[in-house]
């Protein structure tokens, strides 16, 4: 439900969302390509979405690194522009 809710409002205000089958996850849920004014843009973002109480603390909510920080770090959604 999370990751439909997240998915629903990154839509509505016009950008390209693929959903990562759960097979492939490897830490992340979607893959958000940004649009303005209509068009693509080079700036594109791999998100993991946490729903429910278990992330709640009395300080927030927390979510746990574990071993995909280096993923996260220096991974790069598919279709990434990669400098030279």
């Amino acid at each position: 439900m999370a990751v439909n809710e997240v998915r629903s409002l990154l839509e509505r205000h016009g950008h390209i969302v693929q959903e990562i089958d759960g097979a492939n996850d490897h830490g992340e849920d979607l893959h958000v390509t940004f649009v303005q004014e209509g068009q693509r843009t080079a700036d594109s973002l791999a998100v993991q979405v946490k729903g429910g109480v278990s992330w709640r603390t009395r300080r927030g909510h927390r979510v746990p690194v574990g071993d995909h920080g280096d993923n996260w770090r220096d991974g790069s959604p598919p279709g990434a522009l990669h400098g030279s």
